[in-house]
C-alpha cells in the first residue's frame, strides 16, 4: 500500500512540477499508450490457449499485478538492493492471486491454467525489469543523466535481449540431445538429460492446486500470520519475508557483511569521526563499490564456469575447487574456504576504511 501510494503521488507530481533536463521522464500518457497496447494485443495472440473473455481477463490481470508489483520491487531495490530483488514471492503472489479469481469465476479448465501461468511469468518479467530500470535511473541520477534517454535506451535493450533471449531458449529446447551428444554428457541410444526446473515445477503444482481446490491453506496462513507478527514486532515485513525466502548461504553473507560495516562504523566512532555522511557519499564510498565489484566477479566468474560446464567439460574440472583441489588439503578442506572468506572480508574492512583517512 504505501508502494502504491508512493507511485500514485510521484505521477501527480510530474504533472504539476516545471522539469529540468534531469528530471525529464517519458510522458506518462505514452505508459497509458503502452498498457492499451497490452490489453488489446494479448488476448489476440494466435497461440494462447484460451478464449474470450478469459483472456480479456488476463490482459487485464496483467496490466493490475504487473503495476503493484512494478511498484514493489522498484521499493525493494531502493530499501535492500537488486541483488536480494525477491522475484519469485512476487510471481508466486501473482500466481496465487490470479488463481484465486479464476477459481471463483469458475476458469478452472487446461487452458486456463495455461493463461494463468502467462500472468505470472509477464508479471515476473515487469518485477525484474522494474528493479534493474530503479538501478539504471538511480545510477544516471548521481551521473547527472537525462532520464528519459536512459529509459528509451532501456526499452531498446528489453527488445533486442528478449528477442534473443527467445532464440536461445528455442535453440537449446531443439538442440539438447544433440548438443548432450556432442560434449559427451551421455552416448547415443541413452536418455537425454533435462535441465532442472524447481521453480516451474513449484509454479505448476501450485496452479493446478489451486485450480482443483486443493490448496494447503494452512501453510499459507502461516506465511501471512508471520508477517503480520513481523510488522507488530516493528521489522519490515518485506525484509522479513526475503529472509526467510533466502537460504542460509546467502543470508549469512549478507549478515557478515553488515557485521564489517558495523566493525567499521565502530572504529570511526572511537576515531571520533562522528560526522555524518551524506546518502551520496555513502553510495560511492570505497566499501560500497568494493561490496558491488565482489558482486559483479561473482556472476562473471559463473557464466565463466557455465560455459566451461557446457561446452567444455573435461577443462570445467579444472577449475572446480570445491571437488578437486579442496580434496588433496582434507579434511582442511572447509577451514581453508573460511580463512579464505575471512581474508576477503578482511579486504573490505580495508577499503570502506579508506574514507576515514
Amino acid at each position: 500500500i504505501a508502494s502504491f501510494r508512493s507511485a500514485v503521488a510521484s505521477l501527480r507530481e510530474q504533472k504539476i512540477r516545471v522539469t529540468i533536463r534531469t528530471e525529464r521522464e517519458i510522458p506518462i500518457w505514452m505508459v497509458a499508450f503502452g498498457l492499451a497496447l497490452i490489453l488489446v494485443l494479448f488476448p489476440l495472440f494466435p497461440h494462447l490457449p484460451g478464449k474470450f473473455p478469459v483472456s480479456v481477463l488476463m490482459s487485464l490481470l496483467i496490466v493490475i499485478f504487473g503495476f503493484f508489483f512494478v511498484t514493489v520491487s522498484s521499493r525493494f531495490v531502493g530499501v535492500i538492493g537488486y541483488t536480494n530483488e525477491p522475484t519469485g514471492p512476487m510471481t508466486f503472489t501473482t500466481v496465487m492471486m490470479t488463481c484465486l479469481i479464476f477459481l471463483l469465476l469458475k476458469f478452472t479448465s487446461a487452458s486456463d491454467q495455461t493463461l494463468v501461468l502467462v500472468v505470472g511469468a509477464v508479471a515476473c518479467t515487469a518485477a525484474g525489469n522494474a528493479g534493474a530500470v530503479s538501478q539504471d535511473l538511480k545510477t544516471g541520477f548521481l551521473l547527472g543523466a537525462t532520464p528519459w534517454k536512459q529509459q528509451v535506451g532501456m526499452i531498446l535493450g528489453i527488445i533486442v535481449s528478449a528477442t534473443i533471449i527467445t532464440a536461445i531458449l528455442l535453440l537449446i529446447d531443439h538442440s539438447i540431445p544433440h548438443v548432450s551428444h556432442a560434449i559427451g554428457y551421455v552416448t547415443p541410444g541413452q536418455d537425454t538429460p533435462k535441465f532442472a526446473a524447481p521453480s516451474a515445477n513449484l509454479l505448476s503444482i501450485l496452479i493446478k492446486s489451486f485450480l482443483s481446490g486443493n490448496v494447503p491453506w494452512g501453510l499459507v496462513l502461516v506465511g501471512v500470520l508471520l508477517a503480520l507478527v513481523a510488522e507488530v514486532c516493528g521489522l519490515s515485513a518485506l525484509s522479513f519475508a526475503a529472509g526467510i525466502y533466502f537460504p542460509i548461504s546467502a543470508t549469512a553473507t549478507m549478515f557478515l557483511g553488515g557485521v564489517v560495516h558495523w566493525l567499521v562504523k565502530r572504529k570511526e566512532n572511537q576515531l571520533g569521526l562522528k560526522a555524518p555522511i551524506s546518502l551520496k557519499e555513502s553510495e560511492l564510498s570505497p566499501g560500497m563499490l568494493y561490496a558491488t565489484g565482489l558482486v559483479a566477479a561473482g556472476s562473471i566468474s559463473g557464466m565463466f564456469l557455465g560455459f566451461f560446464e557446457a561446452f567444455f567439460p573435461k577443462q570445467a574440472s579444472f577449475f572446480n575447487l570445491g571437488k578437486g583441489y579442496w580434496n588433496l588439503i582434507a579434511p582442511w578442506g572447509d577451514y581453508v574456504s573460511i580463512l579464505t572468506f575471512v581474508i576477503l572480508g578482511g579486504f573490505l574492512y580495508r577499503a570502506a576504511r579508506q574514507r576515514s583517512k
